[in-house]
């Protein structure tokens, strides 16, 4: 396996969390490490807790880099990730990134709920961010995968074979799991937060704007969820792997015709740094300096994405009055220094262009950019190959017709009857 591609890793991991640090999970001098049998323990429940947290970051930023291969955020430098930039991976079988380990770390999050359910009922919030984790990976489901998705489900701790949802069952599923999180999160406030920027980002897939604007505005100004790394659990984040580390991927500029100036913008919201030549000798590569470090952080949900999703429901064309879309946007701006107001281009089109560059700067590489491209063709009936990079491709040959990613892993899974045919 390249180095870009994810790393096999045991569950019982305490680390990488999310929020916490290692040592406050337990009160054991090894909390990551149990015999399977003090599983069935309070802290055997905090351990496998611990250990769906990390399977959740390690695949949140798994999708991220994926997600932003198949769009125009990132772009191979060495080869061994060609089929995902390309759009190429009809042609490439059993190509599992990311819904492996998405699956894998919804399957340990259904796992620890239900032994902390058992085990380790309070805080009641330690459920309600499991819950929220599990509604993000069926949300990357319904953006990043093709439609026809089995879920698992978990039985007495054991991992059984699930029904096959179609687009709108994901959601469902998202929206319910989402629901359950905001429950048990009671006073925990950002958890709340979490799960609520979740459920509106579902209900904005969904078509939804009004009630997707109602939800997200309930997410407190200054919120922000980050996915956290550790370089002592193995659970590096996969962007500083792949770009940085690897030199295997580089932030992309004007990719494939249709692709946004990320760099040449000068955008401070999408700061790089030139690493270099490529392992191969290919053009340098441009890495997001909010990467740099094994261990940085990702952002997975903020309030920056509630006041977007606010925005987007404001539009004229969503029934929006006036120029409250806009002002939105604006506000937005000004709390980066060096951003300048934006005018009203005058028409739809022109403020659904700019409404989703706007997402593209402020939400670089933390996992939307795929699902907003497949919005702006099924929402606003854009042409596919009008939104996705295309033409000739900048090593050889074209650009292929793949806009999602296929669950190779399920093909002999009886449950899978294959993606249906509910595009884009």
């Amino acid at each position: 396996m390249r180095p870009s591609a994810l790393s096999k890793h045991g569950m019982l991991v305490s680390c990488a969390t999310i929020l916490l640090g290692c040592g406050d999970l337990t009160g054991a001098a090894t909390p990551d490490i149990v015999q399977t049998g003090q599983l069935n323990t309070p802290a055997g429940a905090l351990v496998q807790r611990a250990g769906a947290i990390a399977d959740f970051a390690l695949a949140f930023s798994g999708q991220a880099l994926y997600s932003g291969l198949i769009t125009d955020e990132l772009i191979d430098a060495a080869g061994g990730i060609r089929a995902a930039d390309r759009r190429m991976l009809v042609t490439t079988p059993f190509f599992n990134y990311p819904y492996d380990f998405l699956s894998q770390a919804r399957i340990q999050s259904l796992r620890a709920v239900g032994a902390l359910h058992q085990y380790a009922p309070t805080p009641g919030w330690h459920i309600g961010e499991l819950f929220a984790y599990q509604g993000f990976v069926e949300t990357y489901f319904v953006e990043n995968m093709c439609a026809g998705i089995p879920l698992g489900v978990v039985t007495g701790g054991t991992p059984a074979l699930g029904p096959t949802l179609d687009r709108s069952g994901l959601e469902q599923r998202a929206l319910a799991d989402f629901d359950s999180a905001i429950t048990y999160a009671g006073a925990e406030d950002s958890i709340a937060a979490l799960a609520l920027v979740g459920k509106a980002r579902v209900l904005l897939d969904s078509g939804d704007f009004a009630q997707a604007a109602r939800v997200a505005a309930h997410v407190p100004p200054g919120f922000q969820f980050f996915a956290q790394y550790a370089v002592t659990s193995g659970q590096a984040n996969q962007l500083y792997v792949t770009i940085v580390a690897g030199l295997e991927a580089s932030v992309s500029d004007d990719e494939g015709e249709n692709g946004l100036n990320f760099v040449s913008a000068a955008d401070p919201r999408v700061e790089t740094q030139d690493l270099g030549p490529g392992i191969f000798g290919t053009p340098d590569i441009l890495a997001p300096v909010s990467q740099m470090q094994q261990t940085a952080p990702i952002v997975a949900a903020s309030s920056i994405e509630a006041r977007l999703i606010e925005a987007e429901a404001a539009l004229p064309i969503h029934g929006g009055v006036g120029q409250g879309w806009l002002d939105t946007l604006n506000a937005l701006r000004t709390s980066m220094p060096g951003l300048a107001p934006l005018s009203d281009p005058g028409t739809d089109s022109g403020r659904v262009s700019l409404l989703f560059r706007e997402r593209a700067f402020w939400l670089f590489l933390t996992g939307h950019r795929q699902g907003d491209m497949r919005r702006l063709i099924r929402q606003y009936g854009r042409p596919t190959e009008s939104v996705f990079p295309t033409g000739p491709y900048y090593q050889f040959g074209s650009y292929g017709t793949a806009i999602e990613f296929e669950p190779f892993g399920e093909t002999y899974n009886p449950n899978f009857h294959g993606c249906l045919n509910d595009h884009p």
